[in-house]
């Protein structure tokens, strides 16, 4: 069954700052995620309110989402460098 992805307005603002190239890997990776929410390679984050999930794009960057199994919801919230994202992930709020 596929998923449906719900992006964040940090998520957006975050991914027109990245270069073109990354954004089209990052928008594959979402398509990807829409089928498969638990891809190889995906790992589990600790988050302030549940459980997140990261996925790495190319060498430096990631998405963190989250996932709603019953509602059948992948919801991105934050995308960039990884040492960013990383650094504020006690402060993402779903």
């Amino acid at each position: 069954m596929a998923y449906t992805v719900e992006i964040r307005p940090a998520f957006r603002r975050e991914l027109k700052k990245l270069p073109q190239p990354i954004q089209i890997e990052v928008i594959e990776t979402l398509e990807m995620l829409q089928n498969n929410p638990f891809p190889e390679g995906f790992r589990t984050v600790e988050g302030n309110r549940g459980i997140l999930y990261r996925v790495r794009i190319a060498k430096y960057y990631c998405v963190i989402y989250a996932v709603d199994e019953e509602k059948l919801i992948i919801l991105a919230v934050r995308v960039g460098p990884r040492k960013d994202v990383y650094r504020q992930i006690n402060k993402i709020k779903i």
